[in-house]
């Protein structure tokens, strides 16, 4: 096999593995929201995810406050405590949106990989032929 045959049949190939995981991605969307709409699912998931955010907000600034660091001086910086609340209320957030979506994820992440197989399937048995003889 040449190199502009291998490298058609690969891009061929990658094609239309491409195409059927973005297909099996959309029904596996589809199948879990139910009609609705993917922007109002995450919406909800955000407003959910509050929670989590505040939790790791004031974690993460009580403990900046409380650390030892700068124990030899009075006063602790307040810039830091903002800097580390800010980092631990984002995390606590993106924690929160990942933990309500992730329904959503394995429904998409499993569609895709059913609807995948049958190409890959065929690939190896082109690559691969049964010889019932």
């Amino acid at each position: 096999m040449s190199l502009p045959q291998w490298f058609g049949s690969n891009v061929e190939y990658a094609r239309k593995l491409a195409h059927s995981g973005i297909e099996g991605a959309g029904r596996g969307r589809e199948e879990f929201l139910r009609g609705e709409r993917v922007a109002a699912f995450l919406t909800h998931a955000a407003r959910q995810a509050v929670a989590p955010a505040v939790m790791g907000l004031c974690v993460a600034a009580l403990g900046a406050r409380l650390s030892g660091r700068h124990s030899n001086r009075k006063r602790k910086p307040l810039g830091r405590t903002l800097a580390y609340g800010l980092l631990g209320g984002a995390i606590g957030f993106g924690a929160g949106v990942t933990w309500k979506a992730q329904g959503l994820a394995a429904s998409i992440a499993r569609r895709s990989f059913e609807n995948t197989r049958p190409v890959r399937d065929q690939r190896w048995l082109e690559r691969n032929p049964i010889n019932y003889a």
